[in-house]
C-alpha cells in the first residue's frame, strides 16, 4: 500500500479519536445507554426494510453504469461484488471496499479494473450532487420554517445548485470544460477509466440512474427516519434532509472504519442545529452503525464466506 494511503488513514483514525472525545464531552453516556435499551425494535426492522432496498436500488443502479462496460454482466456477480466491498469498507481503514470492488468484479469477468474504477468514480459522484441537494434543501426548509429566508429565495438557490451540477455534467461529457489537447491527454491516458463514464452519453439509461438515485436516497431518509423514530422521537422531512445532507459531507471527511467519530459528530451537530437532545442524535448513529451498516457487514462476510470465485479473485489480487 502507497504511503499516501496508510497517511490518509492513520489521519482517518486520529481524527474519528478526536471527533469521539467531542462527542463523549458534550453528551451523558448513560443516558445515550437508557435510550438503546429502550429501542422499539419495531421501527429497527422498518429501518433495515428501507435500508435494503436502497442497498438493492445501489446494486441495480451500478448494473445500469455498467452497461457501457459489460452488457452481459449478471446481477448475482455485480451484488457479491458490492456486498463485500461494503463490508471491508466498514471493517478495513483507507476506503479499500471501493478498490476491492473494483478488483474483484474485473477479475472475475476480465474487464479492465480502470473501467470500473470510472463507473464507481461517477456512481460516487452522483451520490455527492445528490447529498448536495439534499443539503440545500434541508437547510432551505429549516431556516424558511425559522424565518430566515424566503421559500421563494429556498428554491432558487436549489434551482441554481441543480443547474449548475446538471450543467457541469454536460459540459464535461462534450469536453467543453477541457481543451483539445487535454481532452487527447486525456483520453490517450485513461481512455479505459473514461469508458466508465460512458453511460452520460445515453439520455434514456442516464435518466433511469437518475430515477434510481432519487429511490436510493428516498429509501435511505426513510431508513434514517426509522431509526430516529426508534428512539421516539419523530422528525420532519425537512430535517431528516438536513441531517442527510450533513452526514453524507461528513462521510467526505477522512475517518475510522464505518464513519466512527465523523457520523457521532455529524448527527450530534444537526441534533444541536435542530435544538433537540443530543443524546438521541449520537444513540441514533450508533444504531446506523450497529443495525444497517453492521447489516451489510454481516452479510458481505457471508458472501465472501461461501463465494469461492470471489475467494480466488482476491488471492490473485494478493499475488499481483
Amino acid at each position: 500500500m502507497k504511503i499516501a494511503s496508510k497517511l490518509q488513514g492513520y489521519v482517518g483514525i486520529a481524527i474519528s479519536l478526536c471527533l469521539i472525545f467531542l462527542v463523549v464531552k458534550q453528551v451523558d453516556v448513560v443516558s445515550i445507554s437508557q435510550l438503546l435499551r429502550q429501542t422499539s425494535v419495531f421501527w429497527l426492522l422498518i429501518a433495515l426494510a428501507f435500508y435494503w432496498a436502497e442497498i438493492l436500488l445501489r446494486i441495480l443502479r451500478w448494473k445500469r453504469i455498467l452497461i457501457s462496460v459489460d452488457d452481459t454482466i449478471r446481477y448475482s456477480s455485480i451484488s457479491n461484488s458490492f456486498c463485500i466491498s461494503s463490508a471491508a469498507n466498514n471493517i478495513f481503514p483507507f476506503r479499500l471496499g471501493d478498490i476491492l470492488r473494483a478488483h474483484l468484479l474485473g477479475i472475475q469477468r476480465n474487464i479492465s479494473r480502470f473501467s470500473l474504477m470510472g463507473t464507481i468514480v461517477l456512481e460516487k459522484l452522483i451520490d455527492v450532487a445528490a447529498v448536495l441537494l439534499l443539503t440545500c434543501w434541508g437547510a432551505f426548509e429549516v431556516l424558511n420554517r425559522l424565518g430566515a429566508i424566503s421559500k421563494m429565495g429556498g428554491a432558487l438557490l436549489i434551482a441554481g445548485v441543480s443547474i449548475f451540477i446538471l450543467g457541469g455534467l454536460y459540459l464535461l461529457t462534450k469536453n467543453r470544460l477541457l481543451s483539445n489537447k487535454l481532452a487527447v491527454f486525456f483520453h490517450e491516458r485513461f481512455g479505459h477509466f473514461k469508458k466508465g463514464f460512458s453511460i452520460l452519453l445515453k439520455p434514456k439509461n442516464l435518466s433511469l440512474v437518475i430515477i434510481e438515485t432519487l429511490l436510493i436516497w428516498t429509501f435511505n431518509t426513510l431508513a434514517i427516519w426509522s431509526i430516529i423514530k426508534s428512539l421516539g422521537v419523530s422528525l420532519s422531512a425537512s430535517e431528516v434532509l438536513l441531517l442527510e445532507g450533513i452526514t453524507g459531507l461528513a462521510a467526505a471527511i477522512p475517518s475510522a472504519p464505518a464513519g466512527i467519530g465523523t457520523l457521532q459528530y455529524a448527527f450530534l451537530l444537526t441534533f444541536g442545529m435542530l435544538q433537540l437532545d443530543k443524546s438521541v442524535g449520537v444513540a441514533a448513529s450508533l444504531l446506523v452503525q450497529g443495525v444497517l451498516l453492521g447489516s451489510i457487514t454481516v452479510v458481505g462476510v457471508l458472501i465472501f464466506t461461501f463465494d469461492s470465485k470471489s475467494r480466488q479473485a482476491l488471492r490473485r489480487i494478493r499475488h499481483e
